[in-house]
């Protein structure tokens, strides 16, 4: 089904809490968890993410850096090696799979939370056995991954430990998927001071690792201590953010869940199977999707009032690179707009199919090429439409 849509899937070896067997965590089985003097009398439920300060969660991690043995004596790396290698050989020749995410938001374990030792002794060596593991399977598909989940949170300075010789020279499609939760997500507006540092610091570290960058997850949390967030807060701060995201030309995965994701995942759709306001207001808006040259900016700025968004024109520059060639596609969301819209170009055409909600320009003789899409009044007949 996703692939008849145009989608793609990003597979990811997906953990919270190291295991199920941990308060409301997923991931690794029981015969691989230290549990050891575990109690779940002990989880927090407001807050699961505090339940990583738990002694017998902390261990297991750092079981899982250390190697240990499982109890079949083979180490638990190597099971997960297994594991990552029977996935690959299922999705090798697979064209809607984009790629292989190693682990989500790896824990440090019992390592300093506030050096990178975890990073240079434990995460590196990890992500270099587990790329060659994947690839004795699947020499094609994206591999993806993340700095420690403390790292990221604490200064967002996304040290990884990786550099641009961790990895053999001949291994390709490799990309950096940090995730981008910052303390105040939770709160009407955001703080844009956080972003501008953010977005930097992720171009620096993929330069030192000659690799490309994708934030990998955004979103807020719905229930936060008790509280429903989701209605006004929530909704404010994403229009902050990925207007944010679109000044500093950052890209950008969210983080969409269902209700019983630790009572606080945020839905794209309501219990109906509708979509789900002010949510997908917010997310579904017009991007570039394929560009025939280097970005240069992209403006579109809606309202921040949930009950009320208000399409804008959408205006996107990009120039001549000698690389980038053929046609440029830029997303045009029908819910955007809903009456229709007209095209300005600087240079060059542009057509539209209706069909998959693509504009195509095709670029005239200028060294940047801007496109504009702007919103058509009800009734108007020179408006492009559906």
């Amino acid at each position: 089904m996703g692939s008849e849509n145009g989608l793609l899937f990003l597979l990811d070896m997906h953990q919270d809490l190291y295991s199920q067997s941990f308060c409301q965590g997923d991931g690794a089985p029981a015969w691989a968890c230290d549990l050891t003097g575990y109690d779940a009398g002990q989880c927090i439920s407001d807050n699961w993410g505090l339940n990583y300060a738990l002694a017998s969660v902390r261990q297991s991690f750092q079981d899982f850096w250390d190697d240990k043995p499982a109890p079949d004596g083979i180490g638990l790396q190597e099971h997960y090696a297994l594991a990552w290698q029977q996935v690959a050989s299922l999705f090798a020749t697979d064209t809607s799979v984009l790629g292989y995410e190693i682990m989500n938001e790896p824990f440090p374990g019992n390592y300093n939370l506030y050096t990178t030792d975890f990073e240079t002794q434990a995460l590196a060596p990890f992500y270099k056995k587990l790329a060659a593991a994947i690839r004795k399977m699947d020499p094609e598909h994206i591999i993806a991954f993340e700095p420690s989940v403390t790292r990221a949170g604490l200064g967002h300075d996304f040290n990884t430990g990786i550099s641009e010789t961790t990895f053999p020279q001949d291994f390709r499609n490799l990309i950096f998927t940090p995730h981008y939760y910052p303390l105040n997500s939770e709160d009407a507006g955001m703080d844009a001071d956080s972003l501008q540092q953010t977005i930097p610091a992720l171009a620096r570290v993929s330069g030192v690792m000659k690799t490309p960058y994708i934030v990998g997850e955004i979103g807020f949390a719905q229930l936060i201590m008790g509280v429903d967030r989701s209605s006004v807060n929530g909704a404010v701060y994403m229009v902050d953010l990925l207007d944010e995201f679109d000044r500093l030309l950052g890209n950008w995965v969210f983080w969409g869940d269902t209700a019983a994701f630790k009572n606080n995942g945020i839905m794209l759709l309501d219990s109906n199977g509708e979509a789900a306001f002010p949510v997908i207001d917010v997310l579904s808006r017009p991007y570039p999707m394929l560009t025939a040259g280097t970005p240069i900016s992209i403006n579109y700025p809606i309202t921040t009032d949930p009950a009320s968004f208000t399409t804008t024109a959408f205006t996107y520059t990009y120039k001549e690179d000698g690389i980038g060639h053929g046609t440029t596609e830029i997303f045009i969301p029908k819910i955007h707009f809903p009456n229709g819209f007209t095209v300005t170009t600087s240079d060059g055409t542009a057509t539209f199919d209706a069909a998959i909600d693509v504009l195509n320009y095709t670029k005239g003789p200028l060294a940047a090429h801007t496109i504009t899409v702007s919103p058509c009044n009800t009734g108007n007949p020179t408006c492009i439409s559906w």
